[in-house]
């Protein structure tokens, strides 16, 4: 049986780097008790072990529905970072609707949100927030641009441009490689133009583009996913571009390979992008959002860049998921189901992200 006056967050796959991050950040900012799921239970302890009088270890195969069940009846809030979506789709997230828990989710993406649509107005109904995109890329890549762009609303006369930039270098896991594959598929490389969608040519708009907190240039194509879309079509303003930042030649070749040779075949392309990943962070991990907007200021052009750089791409990851938990404990997000970006005060979150020593730049 929950309690109703301590609140309980469950975290599937709270063992991770990833989990590390979200559990140091929820026993240091809520007095909410941690319940760790996952299959390898040692490592559950381990974590348990740290925090004993707050954090219990919990064995818990997602795939077995009794014992997912089990798990999110004693929750009030389910946080997931276990993965690849494409295996899991909506499992974790049912499983909290019918034991009426909040739900967050790392990634997700609109694979995620696509498959809960149905169940939006019960999810509203039900009083529960439920958000996809609470991690770093997606999550943060769409925060951090929104509150940039309200920023420049207020110290600009009129926007003309609108271009943002993310991208990181990590040795991503197989199944962060199968959902990035999954993204590989989709009609996603366009722009907007007065608020209005176009799809694009990626060889004819890949760009190269110099990044001072990398200290160098890289390679950026066009992508859009749903997280900025509603943004840009609101904003309508002449020019709205959304770039992934391409890591490596050898990322790029990957890429290529993939979306011309291994169509449908994500295993195989899982592994070559895991492959390629670990052997680009040899050179160091990294993560950047940077956006630039642009336009007039009493009649003067007027540019204003700003990004956010990490050297840690997990510890980002983690602690965005954990203050989305911390915001529904405070009831500063909106109810029903979305993107993160969507359902709260972008400058709130980011001064929340500034106090975890994740701070945006303004150039």
């Amino acid at each position: 049986m929950k309690n109703k006056d301590t609140p309980i967050i469950g975290i599937i796959g709270g063992y991770s780097k990833v989990g590390i991050a979200a559990i140091d950040y929820l026993i240091m900012e809520t007095n909410a008790t941690l319940l760790i799921g996952g299959r390898n239970l040692s490592k559950g302890e381990k974590q348990a072990s740290r925090f004993p009088d707050r954090i219990t270890a919990v064995e818990v195969d997602i795939f077995d529905t009794p014992a997912l069940n089990n798990f999110c009846q004693q929750c009030h809030i389910i946080i997931n970072l276990a993965g690849p979506t494409l295996k899991i789709m909506d499992r974790i997230a049912l499983a909290a609707l019918s034991n009426n828990c909040h739900y967050r989710d790392i990634g997700g993406y609109d694979l995620l949100l696509e498959a809960l649509m149905s169940k939006s107005e019960e999810i509203k109904e039900k009083g529960l927030v439920f958000v996809v995109g609470a991690g770093w890329m997606p999550g943060v890549s769409g925060i951090f641009p929104k509150s940039v762009i309200e920023n420049s609303l207020k110290e600009l006369d009129t926007i003309n441009t609108v271009k943002i930039y993310y991208g990181a270098s990590e040795a991503w896991s197989y199944n962060s490689c199968m959902d990035l594959t999954w993204s590989l598929s989709l009609k996603s490389n366009g722009i907007f133009k007065q608020g209005k969608w176009q799809l694009v040519s990626p060889s004819k708009h890949t760009q190269k583009v110099f990044f001072p907190p990398l200290h160098k240039s890289k390679y950026t194509t066009p992508y859009f996913d749903n997280q900025l879309k509603l943004v840009a079509q609101d904003l309508k303003a002449p020019f709205f571009g959304n770039y992934v930042i391409i890591n490596s030649k050898l990322s790029m070749l990957s890429s290529l390979f993939i979306k011309i040779f291994l169509h449908g075949n994500t295993r195989c392309a899982a592994k070559i992008m895991e492959k390629e990943a670990r052997i680009s962070s040899r050179k160091g991990s990294w993560g950047l959002i940077y956006c630039v907007v642009e336009g007039m200021k009493n009649n003067l052009k007027k540019q204003i860049p700003a990004y956010i750089y990490e050297n840690d791409n997990y510890k980002p990851t983690g602690t965005v998921s954990a203050i989305a938990a911390n915001f529904v404990l405070q009831n500063r997000i909106e109810k029903g189901l979305g993107y993160l970006c969507h359902k709260i005060d972008p400058h709130h979150f980011m001064s929340e992200l500034k106090s975890q020593n994740i701070i945006a730049r303004y150039e």
